[in-house]
C-alpha cells in the first residue's frame, strides 16, 4: 500500500493505488478522492497550489 498523499481539493487523504482520479500539474502527479475534486481541479489547478491560503481562506 502507498502512502495516503493530501486530495488538494477537499484535503482528504487518498490512497493512490486506490484512486482512480488523478492529474499532473507542473511535473506532479496528484490523487483525488472523487470525479468532482478532480473536476474542480482541471478547471483551476493554480487554486489548490497554495494550501496554505485556502484555509486562511476557509478560517
Amino acid at each position: 500500500m502507498a502512502k495516503e498523499q493530501l486530495d488538494p481539493v477537499c484535503g482528504m487523504m487518498v490512497d493512490p493505488d486506490q484512486s482512480v482520479y488523478k492529474s499532473s500539474h507542473q511535473d506532479k502527479q496528484y490523487v483525488f478522492c472523487s470525479k468532482r475534486c478532480l473536476d474542480s481541479f482541471k478547471k483551476d489547478p493554480e487554486k489548490y497550489m497554495h494550501p496554505q491560503s485556502q484555509q486562511q481562506n476557509q478560517a
